[in-house]
């Protein structure tokens, strides 16, 4: 809040200073006031078009107000010549959008551009550093809050799924991770 304050006054100082403008809207963005973001962020876009920094933050700021299509549509731009964080940022859109295959895809780019090798140990923490703990609370924004009701209701987190010792989807090192973060968060498992 207080970097909000200092940015707008920044702004209202040097209305025409491009830089301030989108640090401004990173800034209302990460409070999750996406609109007034995206007033800001559509002008900046119209005015630098080929801008990638703009197009990540109004592509951001569109999928917290889920606007999904024309977020897609600025990630299809920027996966052209991504930098690491835009698949795990596409990732969400098509995740938050339903299309579960489109994000893991993504997730797994995300991994693999990161320079992590498949060694699973790896991976889970990498995931539980860069996925999980930097991004719960923008996930539980977008409904992925099971934890947080769980909380709120004083009941337990159930998890379901397949488990097995081996293998990509079941493995049950899912599983304990989710009870370790549903613990972590707070709730009861």
């Amino acid at each position: 809040e207080k970097a909000k304050g200092v940015y707008r006054t920044i702004l209202d100082e040097t209305p025409d200073d491009s830089g301030v403008a989108l640090s401004y809207s990173v800034c209302l963005t990460n409070l999750g006031e996406y609109e007034e973001a995206l007033s800001i962020l559509y002008k900046l876009n119209y005015e630098n078009p080929d801008n990638v920094k703009v197009s990540r933050v109004l592509a951001r700021a569109l999928v917290g107000c889920s606007k999904y299509e024309q977020a897609h549509a600025i990630y299809q731009k920027i996966l052209e010549n991504p930098a690491v964080d835009d698949y795990l940022n596409a990732g969400y859109c098509m995740w938050f959008d339903g299309k579960i295959l489109k994000a893991a895809e993504m997730f797994k780019k995300y991994l693999s551009s990161a320079g992590l090798d498949s060694d699973s140990m790896t991976l889970r923490k990498r995931a539980e550093e860069s996925i999980i703990d930097i991004e719960c609370d923008y996930l539980e924004k977008h409904g992925v809050g099971a934890v947080e009701k769980a909380k709120l209701n004083q009941a337990a987190v159930h998890i379901l799924g397949l488990l097995s010792q081996g293998g990509v989807h079941s493995h049950e090192d899912h599983i304990v991770a989710m009870a370790e973060l549903a613990l972590k968060r707070g709730a009861k498992v």
